[in-house]
């Protein structure tokens, strides 16, 4: 028996549509530079590192580079990228919306080879400042029950970046609290961010060490909250 036609056309609409959703799926899943667009990023630590290795990698290659001949060569491919991205995606933005397939994440071009580690200390009378929590610190754990959730830890994440430092306040505004509560002796709490490069296997074999550094310190006097 010859199939119907209403039902070919029918097989050929649905694989139409479902060749067009998988299109539309791997568009906006491909690498999105947009989280580098902001030029003040360049200048950290972690990205002049990366660069740094890039272009020695290229150098060695024979394509010569510096860090900088890198970044704005880089910086420029970029903006091309974005433009495309953006003219490409923008017709295919209800559809996402509609199907909830979009992809909010950005390209992961960076490793965090500065992490940081939250300090949180407490001020007694006779004894000074004593650590009473530190990040994945087993003998520092003070509410670490909670601190080191996964939600948590993506909160502090964020708050530990510079631009997001309203969220750091916030933070030790509300751990102040707690504080107060726990500890009805002491004066003050103080939560600060230690910063400390992570060394690379051939450095760790070497013997050698990162010194951390302090920044970002918040002191709150723990009598006001009583």
């Amino acid at each position: 028996m010859t199939e119907r036609p209403l039902v070919r056309l029918r097989d050929h609409l649905r694989a139409a549509l479902i060749s067009l959703h998988i299109v539309a799926v791997v568009l906006v899943a491909l690498p999105n530079p947009s989280g580098f667009m902001k030029r003040s990023m360049w200048s950290l630590p972690m990205v002049q590192d990366e660069l740094e290795a890039w272009a020695e990698r290229a150098t060695s290659l024979g394509i010569s580079h510096t860090a900088a001949t890198l970044e704005d060569a880089t910086w420029r491919r970029f903006q091309q990228v974005v433009s495309i991205r953006k003219t490409v995606l923008r017709p295919l933005r209800p559809y996402y919306k509609h199907c909830g397939t979009n992809q909010s994440w950005a390209l992961f071009g960076i490793p965090q080879r500065y992490p940081s580690w939250l300090h949180i200390d407490l001020k007694h009378p006779s004894e000074g400042w004593v650590p009473i929590y530190i990040s994945r610190d087993a003998t520092r754990d003070w509410r670490r029950d909670m601190l080191d959730t996964e939600r948590y830890r993506s909160f502090l994440v964020y708050a530990a970046r510079e631009s997001h430092h309203r969220r750091f306040v916030r933070l030790g505004t509300w751990l102040a609290g707690m504080a107060a509560a726990d500890f009805p002796e002491a004066e003050s709490v103080r939560l600060q961010w230690r910063d400390q490069r992570t060394l690379t296997p051939a450095e760790i074999q070497r013997g050698r060490s990162a010194a951390p550094s302090f920044r970002s310190e918040i002191t709150v006097d723990l009598a006001a909250l009583r």
